[in-house]
């Protein structure tokens, strides 16, 4: 009997024992000698680790599960992290590309590749009319369906994740541009899990009540463009 009890407490200490997050990444030549860093999406910075035979690693442990950079440079990836995931990222790739064992990083990825691939496409367009001397009026009367299809990604990447942190993470990069005042902003943050534990939600979210607060400040709003600036 006290063999029993004892096997079964030794498994119940195990499961309550935090598993290390690891992230092994492969950084190709042009950073050779570079640090990495693992910051906080407020530009807290984690943990760090230079980059060696083209490679890096970082490990450590979190207490819940938080969206996160991996800076280097001017690149810059966000990975989702959690004890027990084994995150596998790759900075040669257009965007890097963060995967996992739990599958939540692929997700992620999955979305910001495209957007990546849209955004790119708009810009080019848009550069393409430049060229041939297009009026603004033309470009903006050419792209109002790309960019309605871009910010529809963004849309179905916070409505699809609702119940995880990639949702609440997309509504962060891009709240001030789909829910410019406070009552939208408001009501969609109380349908995304997560979105009042996200930093830069809560920055978009203190700025409009802010600007909520004065007649004066009520008039006016930042209409900045999106990016997966986190």
């Amino acid at each position: 009997m006290k063999r029993i009890l004892y096997f079964a407490a030794f498994a119940a200490l195990m499961a309550c024992t935090p598993k290390e997050y690891t992230i092994n990444g492969y950084a190709g030549e042009d950073y050779e000698g570079k640090t990495v860093y693992l910051r906080k999406l407020d530009g807290t910075v984690l943990d760090s680790c230079v980059v060696a035979d083209k490679h890096f690693a970082i490990k450590g442990q979190m207490d819940t599960q938080i969206v996160c950079n991996l800076t280097s440079g001017w690149m810059k990836t966000p990975v989702l992290i959690k004890n027990g995931a084994e995150i596998d990222v790759d900075f040669t790739s257009i965007p890097a590309m963060a995967r996992d064992n739990g599958g939540m990083n692929d997700k992620l990825y999955a979305i910001i590749k495209q957007l990546t691939d849209a955004r790119m496409a708009l810009m080019n367009k848009e550069d393409s009319m430049r060229d041939a001397n297009g009026s603004p009026q033309t470009i903006d009367a050419a792209t109002r369906d790309d960019y309605a299809a871009l910010y529809d990604i963004y849309r179905n990447g916070i409505t699809d994740n609702k119940d995880n942190i990639i949702g609440a993470y997309i509504l962060g990069v891009s709240a001030r541009v789909l829910y410019p005042n406070l009552q939208l902003l408001d009501s969609m943050m109380n349908e995304v899990k997560y979105a009042k534990d996200m930093p830069n939600v809560m920055k978009v979210y203190n700025s409009l009540k802010a600007l909520e607060a004065t007649k004066e400040g009520a008039k006016y709003t930042d209409f900045t463009g999106i990016g997966l600036d986190g």
